[in-house]
């Protein structure tokens, strides 16, 4: 009987973090790439204005992680899930009535951003690692398969509306969209559930090499930590990119004369393909540790902007957006799984809170630096050129920071 509760609580946890990264990243990312070319011509302020919004989302998301890390070791992630699936909907609700800038900064930039926090990866991703030890790399892979199919799927959806009915209907569709998909799970699903309780992979003294993994580091010993830091800085720098090669990637393809339906298609290849590169880097950490994986991972991603400097056509920018979706595919599960390896599961809510603005800070810069390339040249490839550099520089550092083994302190 226990065992099969374990399993039935397993598969509560991942169903509920897989809905919520589909929410999550599939309206918050992917599908606000269908938005962003209608909101920059609405407003009349060019791209770097649209992009200041995702950026200025990141940078309140940073002040507030913390907090939110902390909440999850506290109370759990149902109360936070909930409380952020009814911001997100009341947050596009209102982003359908905007008529200014400003609007869209507060509604998308503050409202919006408070909201995919408490639904985003410190509360599920610390949860996936906690309650599986053993195989986090896979659980995770498993788990952030929802942020590849919400690229998938709600591109075309919310690109559908938008043709048919404009974007302030692709917003409210959004809305419901958000409420019916993560409310009603959260309430039924983890309804009793103990997020305190590391499964039946307990710390019981049987298994030796899971004692350091399943309680780990406090807060404060990982601030001490030279790996603290060295993942920061390899994180924050792979992560920089991303934001301008998925959100704005569907502007940059119909600047290159690819229809607004293709290069949506073209977007939900690399969600596709990321699903198939999570479950691969999933396995790839568990099998053969963080760092190789990481390098690996980061690798394949700047093979495919270099290759996306010469694309010329549909069927070049597609091979760019599946070597790249299969290469991002494991940014997020490795991303949290070797934070959960070098410092524990007990604390790792709080521990990624903590470690989690740096990273969305760098990341906030991306689109708004990327827009104003754009803006000022009417190209992205100088752009290109510094993710390139960073992309290097990340895997400079990864090489650096060895997986720990049982009993190292760092």
């Amino acid at each position: 009987m226990g065992g099969q509760s374990e399993r039935s609580t397993g598969i509560r946890v991942l169903l509920m973090a897989f809905v919520a990264n589909f929410v999550v990243t599939g309206i918050g990312f992917y599908g606000f790439g269908v938005f962003f070319k209608p909101l920059a011509d609405y407003f009349g302020r060019g791209r770097a204005g649209v992009g200041l919004g995702n950026g200025l989302s990141l940078i309140v998301g940073a002040i507030w992680a913390p907090r939110v890390g902390k909440g999850v070791d506290k109370w759990g992630p149902r109360p936070l899930l909930i409380g952020g699936s009814l911001m997100t909907a009341l947050g596009l609700a209102l982003m359908s009535r905007m008529t200014a800038l400003w609007e869209f900064l507060i509604l998308y930039g503050v409202l919006f951003s408070l909201a995919n926090l408490h639904m985003g990866d410190i509360v599920t991703g610390s949860t996936v690692a906690r309650h599986f030890p053993r195989t986090a790399g896979r659980a995770l892979g498993i788990a952030t398969i929802g942020v590849s199919l919400g690229g998938v799927l709600i591109p075309p959806f919310a690109q559908a509306v938008l043709d048919a009915y404009g974007w302030q209907a692709g917003f409210l569709a959004m809305s419901v969209t958000a409420l019916t998909l993560v409310l009603f799970p959260a309430i039924i699903l983890l309804r009793g559930f103990d997020h305190r309780q590391i499964s039946d992979e307990d710390d019981n003294g049987s298994d030796e090499s899971f004692r350091r993994p399943l309680w780990g580091m406090t807060r404060e010993q990982a601030l001490k930590s030279k790996v603290f830091w060295k993942m920061i800085a390899m994180f924050s720098l792979a992560f920089f990119p991303l934001g301008t090669m998925l959100v704005q990637q569907i502007p940059f393809l119909q600047d290159m004369g690819i229809p607004a339906r293709q290069a949506a298609m073209a977007l939900s290849i690399s969600a596709t393909i990321g699903m198939i590169g999570k479950l691969a880097w999933g396995y790839f950490f568990d099998r053969f540790g963080g760092r190789n994986s990481l390098i690996a991972c980061v690798a394949v991603q700047m093979l495919a902007v270099l290759w996306l400097l010469f694309a010329r056509n549909l069927w070049q920018a597609l091979v760019f957006s599946a070597v790249f979706g299969f290469g991002m595919g494991g940014l997020v599960p490795l991303h949290t799984a070797l934070r959960w390896k070098h410092f524990g599961a007990k604390h790792i809510g709080a521990i990624m809170g903590i470690s989690s603005p740096f990273i969305m800070l760098a990341q906030a810069g991306g689109q708004p630096f990327s827009g104003w390339v754009f803006d000022k040249t009417g190209s992205y490839h100088y752009a290109f050129y510094l993710f390139i550099i960073c992309y290097l520089l990340s895997i400079a550092i990864a090489l650096s920071v060895k997986d720990p083994e049982v009993g190292d302190v760092e």
